[in-house]
């Protein structure tokens, strides 16, 4: 057996440089169209996350998934790490930042699948909302503060009369 080498952590400097890739599957039941995976990736700075549910996992939707939601929203990235293997819609294994933050996101998922057992694909978007807009131990702060600079206006300040919403 080889001896151990120090870990490198993966330090990235800002936003959009480096995403670690990961897919969740198989996720059961699968939803009434047939999607029985979730490709999620994970920016290592912002720790923001891009997921989309899949119905087979081929590198041609991958590409596409990479194309439209990393490279055409936030421009191309240094590096992208895809784990070769999947993880569990219950248990992340793993590849580091993209399972650390499926475990987190596994938990939203897991959520709307007890919910809405065949419906699932159809509420990816709001836990990845909740996801978002949830505080990163790591940053101290939620992915889209980092990304936009600013605190999301959330539906209940409209009807509270914050001060950050002006009619």
């Amino acid at each position: 057996m080889a001896p151990a080498r120090p870990l490198n952590p993966i330090v990235k400097p800002w936003p959009f440089r480096g995403w670690g890739m990961d897919m969740m599957g198989q996720v059961n039941p699968p939803t009434s169209e047939g999607h029985k995976w979730i490709l999620v990736a994970t920016d290592y700075f912002t720790k923001w996350v891009e997921a989309v549910p899949m119905k087979n996992v081929t590198a041609k939707d991958v590409v596409n998934f990479v194309k439209e939601h990393i490279i055409y929203r936030f421009g191309i990235s240094q590096i992208i790490t895809m784990d070769q293997g999947t993880s569990s819609p219950y248990y992340a294994q793993a590849n580091g930042q993209a399972d650390a933050s499926n475990k987190s996101l596994i938990k939203l998922i897991k959520r709307k699948i007890d919910e809405y057992p065949k419906q699932w694909h159809d509420r990816l978007a709001e836990a990845l909302w909740a996801y978002r807009m949830s505080c990163h131990g790591a940053t101290k702060c939620t992915p889209y503060q980092l990304v936009y600079g600013q605190e999301a206006v959330m539906p209940w300040e409209l009807n509270i009369g914050s001060r950050r919403v002006q009619y």
